[in-house]
């Protein structure tokens, strides 16, 4: 079967049983056995990959109202930060009545906190299928910065919301900072800590200031995109993955912090 027809049939599927917003790129291409990269290649992204199997399959091709106002809300946020977006913006860019809104989600608040809810649904799935119990700082570390690249790569807007609740936090978002997000900062925190404690990572290292820099890091890809591409102020042949960025971000941090070998004499 060829590489498209894999793609169609597997999507179909997903997209029949679960509806378009709860499936991602990352798993139709890993259930097709193919790159991700394919499907962008060949349906540009997963709204046109949407339209083309289910209308090929004789099911309405209109995504829900609801949904429609998520997706519109997410990009806006995405692209101009919660204070910025208002609830006509939302309407317009979604095509429905005001009231829609008000009717599905209660009001702006709400709908900002759904849409930041997916992001942290992601992060929890991430966080129960593994047990950090008795494990290596560097292991815990390195394990919390691929839930964070999983989150960002199967949901990239919630890295440009947060880059905007960095410039303005919200009251919403600090609610669910503090529930989902908060948590994983500490346990990097104690890692660090522990890993000072037993010798592994630098004695003078300040576990605070390296978190700070642990966050910034994971936060930062978009601004780090920009800056190669959209400026142009880094001349470079290759493009910067999601997943090169934070793989590579994990080897920076994690090197810099460690023991050096002359600070074992």
């Amino acid at each position: 079967m060829k590489t498209i027809d894999r793609i169609r049939k597997v999507a179909k599927k997903l997209f029949l049983e679960r509806g378009f917003k709860k499936v991602s790129i990352r798993e139709i291409a890993e259930k097709a056995e193919v790159p991700a990269s394919s499907i962008s290649y060949y349906f540009g992204s997963k709204k046109n990959l949407y339209h083309d199997v289910v209308t090929e399959s004789h099911v309405a091709t209109e995504i829900s109202v609801r949904e429609k106002i998520e997706e519109s809300a997410l990009s806006l946020f995405a692209s101009k930060g919660y204070e910025s977006v208002t609830i006509r913006d939302i309407a317009a860019a979604a095509d429905v009545n005001s009231a829609a809104i008000s009717y599905y989600f209660g009001g702006k608040k709400e709908l900002y906190m759904a849409i930041l809810q997916v992001g942290a649904d992601i992060l929890k799935r991430t966080q129960d299928t593994t047990d950090l119990t008795n494990n290596m700082p560097e292991f815990i570390i390195r394990h919390y910065m691929e839930s964070f690249a999983s989150l960002v790569v199967t949901y990239p807007e919630s890295l440009r919301i947060m880059e905007w609740e960095l410039i303005k936090t919200t009251d919403t978002f600090k609610q669910m900072w503090k529930s989902w997000y908060q948590p994983i900062f500490l346990e990097v925190y104690k890692a660090i800590q522990q890993g000072i404690k037993e010798g592994i990572f630098r004695k003078n290292l300040n576990p605070e200031g390296a978190c700070i820099l642990w966050i910034s890091m994971m936060v930062n890809f978009f601004t780090a995109a920009d800056v190669k591409g959209k400026n142009n102020l880094i001349d470079l042949d290759k493009s910067l993955s999601l997943e090169a960025y934070f793989e590579s971000a994990a080897d920076i941090f994690i090197n810099g912090i460690k023991l050096k070998a002359e600070e074992l004499l």
